[in-house]
């Protein structure tokens, strides 16, 4: 009861619930998995084995918060951390700051539903381009929120993933509208 009213909190839901358990208990929490609670534990419990998997749980829930819930990419947080850490390491790196022009005309003339799918095959290219291209330090694909989206790349490869990402987007996206729209 105590997870589900947790979970009907919005400032609350991302808190991992670790349930602890008799092993004769165990049948019920099958019953019971959809109320919330993110792991659980049988008694009697080793402190370790607690301990790995609470932080386990915690990383979790904190890489959920930091995923857009729309692209399932990066956002800002974790945008923010990698480049920090790139910062740090003093690793030579580009950013490629992609900003679709017009998004809102285009959501306002044929929905958001339209909006999010293109939103979404934007993701993908951006991601399918940045597998194509690996430099010296791993491709960073991370989405800002609305249509701004960050790649954190090796500046060796930036201005070939670029233009990989604008070949495939003038390919792909036109044929989100119509026709008629698309000659005018």
């Amino acid at each position: 009861e105590l997870a589900e009213l947790l979970r009907k909190r919005s400032f609350l839901r991302s808190i991992p619930i670790v349930m602890i358990v008799d092993p004769d208990d165990i049948v019920s929490l099958l019953s019971s998995v959809d109320k919330g609670f993110d792991d659980f534990f049988t008694r009697p419990i080793d402190p370790l084995n607690l301990q790995l998997r609470v932080a386990l749980s915690i990383r979790r829930a904190e890489e959920r918060l930091e995923t857009n819930p729309l692209t399932q990419l990066p956002g800002n947080v974790a945008i923010e951390k990698t480049m920090s850490h790139l910062i740090e390491s003093r690793a030579l790196f580009s950013v490629i700051y992609a900003d679709l022009d017009n998004f809102k005309a285009f959501n306002d003339a044929f929905g958001y539903e339209q909006g999010d799918d293109v939103l979404r095959q934007t993701a993908y290219i951006l991601e399918h381009n940045a597998k194509r291209f690996e430099g010296r330090i791993a491709t960073f694909v991370g989405h800002v929120g609305g249509d701004d989206f960050v790649i954190i790349a090796c500046p060796t490869i930036s201005e070939k993933l670029a233009q990989g990402i604008i070949r495939d987007f003038d390919k792909v996206i036109p044929t989100y509208c119509p026709e008629e729209v698309r000659q005018r």
